[in-house]
């Protein structure tokens, strides 16, 4: 015995996203980084041979530069011994030091005047057309961005800026350079001309012996002169000494005056002892002086009989004050005019105390102005005292002197004569070891390698820009990428037709063809069913979030398909136009051509139109597929348009249709919550127009990313 077991229909999740999305470790990471590149290589590599096609001229551009190189050893010349002293002799110059010489500007300039390098091309800023920099730099001095320079500009400690700008590019490709702990130097030039290359390390040489040779000249002369001058005023000075060592041998007959010279000493110390004691008695005055005008309440030293007579009336007015003050009080007028009566006697106290203090210095001054003449007075007689004394000894003494300075003048001279010697004599040595020879090939990156850092910096840049390409993409690539996955059923996900695919679908409809197309339209009637128990919805509204987001009439495939599996179905074009194949004096109900074919309906005849609602779905309409067996299917506005909520949420269950790499993952958010919020039964999604080459690069767990169709 047979029956008919009845399954359940459980909701399809063939297209669905997880619920919860899992981690995503460190190899997750990877492989979507690298779907990316797959996703965006076309960009990749436009954007990798772009680069490398506008950097192709200038790296063909770079000219060849060759290179040479010398090496020499430079040695201290023997000749410096001949300047020993004291058994010490010069020590040689640096290596260090001679190698900046190398480098100074008097050598350089000499090497480009010989080698005529100031009219090379390869020297010259502007052979032709001026440079980059050079033309936004006159394009700044047009602008009036910066002040025009001066023709005769010049840089400071280094001559005209031209001078200056061609030694510093001579000296970007010279190199001197030191090896090893050794006296050995290298020298080196780098030049697109390989005999310039090899000019000018042999140039620089002889430009540095050149150079150093005038530069020992300058320094010998110079210390000639020195040396000379020090030797004329030796000589005058050893000159001065004779003649005072004559004089004091003629005039030394001092020991017959020695008594009057002691008898006058005793004069002045005795003078010195009477100055002494005044001083101090003048100093101690003065201080008694200043004690009083400290403090007025006490006398100085033999005070004049005018300031005691002051001191007394002070005391008197004082007590008178006081005693106005204990009768009449301390604001009285006549204690007022005691105060300023005390107030005057004190200023007068104060300024005869200063007028003496003042005398008192004058006369301090006058004894210590006596004090030191005295002691000059002294001080020369002792001298004279001791002149005449040491008489003998002073003349042994200057005899000496002289003798030194004559010793001293006759090694000066010597010198002088062995440094003149040396005038022609350089004081390094230089021995070339190895010729000025050029390197074998060129030096620099060659082309090649310059075209591979260049595409290597194209493919960074590249990889960046298709990251901020993925990043800025924010259209429906699959129904795992939505939000509303989780509430919604995902019924379906169409590739991109053809166009000979989508005007050949119908005919494939009605002969009942199985291919592509035909295949994704009935998945989607069966997933519908799935959705809604086994059976296919009473009412679905197919819509999409905006206008261009429907890009296959699905409702249309839909009522096609239906009719033709022997279903009666209606088909109510809601979206304001017509249904195809009619003209527009079609009337409303234009019924079915054939019993494989949809009734269609137009609601664009004002006699379908509610009051009030526009182009929205009538409900007579609605009430009449409920109580007919009849599938309707209405071909909606968008949602985000004027009448698409009002159509939605009279059509029953709603089918949202998005459009892969074009419908905005915003507005069919926004479409679902529009659709939540006026409480439509259920929603569907599909997404169509899918390129499933790239599609299968997003690494979406779906039928079409899966499939050995969607691979091959």
């Amino acid at each position: 015995m047979t029956g008919i077991v009845k399954l359940p229909f459980p909701q399809p999740v063939e297209m669905g996203a997880p619920s919860q999305m899992p981690e995503a470790d460190g190899t997750d990471v990877w492989l979507a980084a690298w779907r990316m590149i797959r996703r965006r290589l076309w960009l990749i590599a436009s954007l990798v041979t772009l680069i490398c096609l506008l950097a192709l001229p200038a790296i063909l551009a770079l000219p060849k530069l060759y290179h040479a190189e010398s090496r020499v050893m430079v040695t201290a010349s023997p000749a410096l011994a001949l300047a020993a002293e004291d058994g010490r002799a010069v020590p040689p110059p640096t290596l260090d030091t001679e190698i900046e010489r190398m480098l100074s500007n008097e050598v350089i300039d000499q090497v480009i005047a010989d080698l005529k390098i100031a009219t090379l091309p390869e020297f010259d800023p502007e052979p032709g057309a001026p440079a980059l920099l050079q033309r936004l730099d006159a394009m700044a001095v047009a602008w009036g961005i910066r002040p025009a320079r001066p023709a005769a500009e010049t840089v400071q400690g280094g001559g005209p800026a031209e001078e200056v700008a061609l030694r510093q590019r001579f000296r970007d490709r010279l190199t001197v350079a030191r090896q090893g702990s050794g006296t050995v130097v290298t020298i080196g030039f780098t030049s697109r001309d390989p005999r310039l290359a090899q000019d000018v390390p042999t140039a620089l040489l002889d430009a540095y012996r050149s150079q150093s040779r005038l530069r020992h000249q300058e320094d010998v002369r110079q210390a000639g002169l020195w040396m000379s001058a020090g030797i004329e005023a030796g000589r005058a000075r050893m000159a001065e000494d004779r003649a005072a060592l004559d004089d004091f041998m003629e005039n030394s007959g001092l020991a017959e005056e020695e008594a009057e010279i002691q008898r006058r000493l005793a004069l002045i110390e005795t003078r010195q002892s009477d100055l002494e004691q005044e001083r101090f008695l003048t100093r101690a005055e003065m201080q008694s002086v200043a004690a009083a005008i400290a403090d007025r309440g006490l006398s100085a030293t033999d005070e004049p009989e005018p300031l005691q007579r002051l001191r007394w009336e002070l005391a008197q007015e004082r007590r008178e004050m006081n005693r106005l003050s204990q009768i009449y009080g301390d604001r009285s007028t006549q204690v007022t005019e005691k105060v300023q009566r005390v107030t005057a006697i004190e200023t007068m106290i104060g300024d005869e105390l200063q007028a003496r203090l003042q005398v008192l210095r004058q006369r301090a001054e006058v004894q210590d102005g006596q004090a030191r003449q005295l002691a000059q007075d002294a001080d020369g007689v002792r001298m004279d005292l001791a002149a005449a004394r040491t008489a003998a000894p002073v003349a042994q003494t200057l005899t000496e002197t002289l003798q030194r300075q004559q010793q001293a003048l006759s090694r000066m001279e010597d010198r002088y004569d062995a440094l003149m010697a040396q005038g022609n004599v350089v004081p390094v040595v230089l021995d070339v070891l190895h010729p000025s020879t050029l390197l074998k090939g060129t030096v620099g990156p060659s082309r090649k390698l310059l075209l591979a850092a260049t595409a290597v910096g194209g493919l960074f840049l590249a990889l960046f820009a298709a990251a901020v390409v993925e990043m800025r993409d924010t259209t429906v690539r699959g129904h795992e990428q939505l939000a509303l996955a989780t509430r919604h059923v995902p019924v379906g996900l169409w590739p991109r037709f053809a166009q000979p695919e989508r005007q050949g679908l119908p005919a494939a409809i009605a002969k009942r063809q199985s291919n592509r197309g035909t295949d994704r339209l009935r998945d989607a009637i069966l997933m519908l069913e799935c959705a809604n128990g086994g059976r296919f919805p009473k009412i679905l509204t197919v819509t999409a979030p905006d206008p261009g987001d429907m890009a296959d009439p699905v409702a249309e495939w839909l009522a096609l398909e239906l009719a033709a599996q022997g279903r009666k179905v209606r088909l109510v074009k809601a979206r304001g136009g017509e249904a195809p194949g009619t003209t527009p004096a079609a009337p409303l109900l234009l019924g079915a051509a054939s019993a494989s074919e949809p009734e269609r309906v137009l609601l664009s005849d004002p006699a379908w139109r509610d009051e009030g609602d526009g182009l929205a779905l009538p409900r007579r309409l609605v009430q009449q597929a409920q109580r007919e067996d009849v599938l309707t299917i209405i071909d909606a506005p968008p949602i985000l348009s004027g009448s698409g909520l009002r159509t939605a949420r009279e059509g029953g269950e709603v089918l949202l249709v998005l459009r892969w790499g074009h419908s905005r993952r915003k507005a069919a958010e926004l479409a679902s919550a529009l659709l939540a919020r006026i409480g439509a039964t259920q929603v569907h999604t599909l997404i169509t127009d899918v390129d499933q080459r790239r599609h299968r690069l997003y690494g979406f767990q779906d039928r079409l990313s899966l499939s050995s169709q969607a691979r091959s």
